[in-house]
C-alpha cells in the first residue's frame, strides 16, 4: 500500500506545461490537464458542451482565456460519478497550482465534493486569465465528468431606435432600449450625426434597458442620420450603435393671412389706397387679386413682397364703382393659403370731361387747405420779420447853451453882445454849424 502511495506521490509532484493564450477572448481555447495522462487539447468556445475523465489523485479542466470586469462564468451543469471538487482560478492561482505539484490551491471559488451542480455563475470582477479545474481526490478510482459551461461577455444590443421598428423620434418622450449582457450597472448614452459626436444624452443611467429621452421643440435640425451610441459607463470598450434614425421635431408654424385693409366700412376713391394684412407662418410673396362679389377681375400684383402693406393706385378713369369688391391675398408659392377682405366700396364718378366730380372734389379741398396753410405761414413770417426789423426811435437833442468868458476889450461908447457857442446834447460836441439839422460827430437831430 506504501509503495502506491509514493507512486502517487511522485506523479503529483510532475509539471504540466501551461497552455498558450490567445488573444481573442471571444474564442475560448482550452486543455483538458491530467496529473496523470493527458488525454488531448480542447478548442473550446464560449459556451460548450463536454465530457472526460480524471483518474485518480488526478486534476484537469479548461482554460477560459481572458476575461474582463463584468463577463460571468456560468456552469450551466456539472454532473460527475463521484464526488470531485470544483474550481475557478485566475492565471497566478493556477501557476501556484502548477509549481507546486498540485500541493498548494488557491483559488476564488471552490465548490466541494459534489456530484452535481446546475444554474451556478461567477462574476469576474477583475481583468484576468481564468480556469476551471476540477480535482479527483479520490485514491482508487476514476471519474467520469460531464460538463455544460459558458461565458457571458458583457455586450450591448440596442433594439430602439431601428430601421425595421421605431426610426422617427418626434418632440416630447422617445424610448431608447437595449439589452445587455454580462454584469455591469451603468450605461452612458450618445447621440451622433452622420458619425460624428453632437452630445451626451445620458451620462450615467441604470442599466435597466431603457431611457426616456425627452426631445423639445426645435431642438435638433430634422433629418434621418443620427445614430444613438450606448456603452458601458466604466468600459468604452462595450458599445453598440444604433441605426441610422429620423429626429422630427421642428415646429412647423401654420400659414395663414388675414386682411385688415379694406374692412366693410371702407370706400376706396381715385388716388392713393393702401391694402393691409397680417401673416403667420413661412410666407415670403404674396399675390393680391380684386374681386367683384365672387367674379375674378384682375391681378392688382402678381408677386409683392409680404411686408404687410401695399399702395394701390387707383386712376379716375378706371370703370370700377360699387360696394361689392374683395380683396383677395394668397401665398405666392402656395395657392392654396389664401383669404378674402370683407366687402368694401369703390367710388369713382365720371363727369361729362371724364373726370371723377368725387376726384375734383379732393383735388379742390387740397388746392384749398394748401392755400390757407401757405398764407398762414406767409403771413407769420412776415410779422417776425417786421419784429425783428423795428427800431426804437432815439429821444430828441435838445442844444443848450453856454457862456464862454472872453477877453474884455476897451468899451466902446456902446454895448457889444457876447457870442454864443451851441453843444450837442447826445456827445457833447461843439455845433459850430447852425444851419444843419443834424449834429456831425453823432448824427443825432438838433432841433
Amino acid at each position: 500500500m506504501s509503495e502506491r502511495l509514493q507512486y502517487y506521490k511522485n506523479l503529483v509532484c510532475i509539471k504540466i506545461k501551461k497552455m498558450v493564450l490567445m488573444k481573442n477572448k471571444k474564442i475560448v481555447f482550452g486543455i483538458v490537464i491530467f496529473l496523470f495522462a493527458i488525454t488531448g487539447i480542447y478548442d473550446v468556445s464560449n459556451a460548450f458542451v463536454d465530457e472526460f475523465t480524471l483518474s485518480p489523485v488526478s486534476y484537469g479542466g479548461y482554460s477560459l482565456g481572458n476575461l474582463d470586469d463584468g463577463d460571468i462564468i456560468k456552469i450551466n451543469e456539472v454532473d460527475s460519478s463521484d464526488t470531485i471538487n470544483v474550481y475557478i482560478m485566475n492565471d497566478d492561482q493556477y501557476d501556484i497550482l502548477v509549481n507546486s505539484g498540485g500541493l498548494t490551491w488557491n483559488y476564488f471559488i471552490r465548490w466541494k465534493d459534489i456530484t452535481y451542480l446546475s444554474g451556478l455563475t461567477f462574476d469576474i470582477t477583475i481583468d484576468d486569465h481564468y480556469f476551471i479545474i476540477f480535482y479527483n481526490k479520490g485514491l482508487l478510482f476514476s471519474r467520469t465528468v460531464k460538463v455544460d459551461i459558458s461565458v457571458e461577455y458583457k455586450s450591448i444590443i440596442i433594439t430602439s431606435p431601428k430601421s425595421t421598428g421605431i426610426y422617427v423620434f418626434e418632440s416630447g418622450n422617445n424610448y431608447i432600449t437595449w439589452t445587455s449582457t454580462g454584469n455591469f450597472d451603468y450605461v452612458k448614452i450618445d447621440l451622433y450625426e452622420i458619425g460624428v459626436y453632437l452630445e451626451t444624452i445620458a451620462n450615467s443611467v441604470a442599466n435597466d434597458g431603457s431611457y426616456a429621452w425627452y426631445i423639445y421643440d426645435d431642438e435638433y435640425i430634422d433629418g434621418s442620420n443620427y445614430q444613438i451610441k450606448i456603452s458601458d459607463y466604466y468600459d468604452s470598450n462595450i458599445f453598440d450603435y444604433s441605426d441610422y434614425f429620423t429626429i422630427d421635431c421642428e415646429t412647423e408654424i401654420e400659414k395663414t393671412i388675414t386682411i385688415t385693409s379694406p374692412t366693410s366700412t371702407d370706400t376706396f376713391l381715385p388716388g392713393h389706397n393702401y391694402i393691409t394684412w397680417t401673416t403667420t407662418g413661412p410666407i415670403d410673396y404674396v399675390r393680391i387679386r380684386l374681386y367683384d362679389g365672387s367674379n375674378f377681375l384682375e391681378t392688382i400684383e402678381s408677386s409683392a413682397y409680404n411686408d404687410g402693406s401695399y399702395d394701390w393706385y387707383l386712376s379716375s378713369y378706371e370703370t370700377y364703382e360699387g360696394s361689392n369688391y374683395r380683396i383677395e391675398i394668397s401665398d405666392y408659392d402656395d395657392n392654396l393659403v389664401y383669404t378674402f377682405s370683407n366687402y368694401f366700396t369703390i367710388e369713382i364718378e365720371q363727369g361729362n370731361n371724364g373726370v371723377s366730380d368725387v376726384y375734383i372734389q379732393r383735388i379742390f379741398w387740397t388746392a384749398l387747405l394748401s392755400i390757407i396753410i401757405s398764407a398762414a405761414v406767409i403771413l407769420t413770417t412776415a410779422v417776425i420779420l417786421i419784429h425783428k426789423r423795428r427800431r426804437q426811435i432815439p429821444k430828441e437833442i435838445i442844444p443848450f447853451t453856454k457862456e464862454i468868458p472872453v477877453k474884455e476889450e476897451p468899451v466902446k461908447s456902446q454895448e457889444r453882445e457876447l457870442p454864443r457857442i451851441t453843444y450837442c446834447s447826445s456827445c457833447g460836441a461843439e455845433i459850430l454849424d447852425r444851419t444843419g439839422n443834424f449834429c456831425l460827430e453823432c448824427g443825432a437831430p438838433i432841433k
